[in-house]
């Protein structure tokens, strides 16, 4: 939480090895932690993803969190903290979301389209 926040050191970062940074597909990594982390704290989460079979995950009317180091502003410095916000998913069919969403596949949109709280490079 805000008041409390835990703080281990990463051992390592190990890439996916499919990694294309020019369209982000499999932008994902394992972090290797210096120390254990016990799920029984109630600061520590866990998170499920989806199986296979589900196309069409995640569904329009969920909100998604979304868990970052990435940029505070556009061409900025990414931070130094883990930012997290919570964010409602947006059909593909949605114009806005047409423009933003090259592999729909692969990516989802999520959102407010009048703007406000979002994601940045590195997120």
């Amino acid at each position: 939480n805000d008041t409390n926040p835990i703080r281990i050191t990463i051992k390592s970062v190990i890439l996916h090895d499919e990694f294309n940074g020019d369209t982000y597909e499999n932008d994902i990594a394992l972090l290797e932690l210096t120390n254990n982390v016990y799920f029984n704290d109630s600061n520590i989460g866990f998170i499920c993803l989806p199986q296979n079979n589900m196309s069409t995950y995640p569904y329009e009317s969920m909100n998604g969190t979304v868990i970052g180091w990435g940029r505070l502003q556009q061409d900025g410095l990414s931070s130094y903290t883990l930012q997290q916000v919570e964010l409602p998913i947006i059909s593909y069919t949605n114009k806005y979301c047409r423009n933003v969403v090259n592999y729909n596949i692969i990516q989802f949109c999520a959102g407010f389209i009048e703007g406000g709280k979002d994601t940045c490079q590195g997120d």
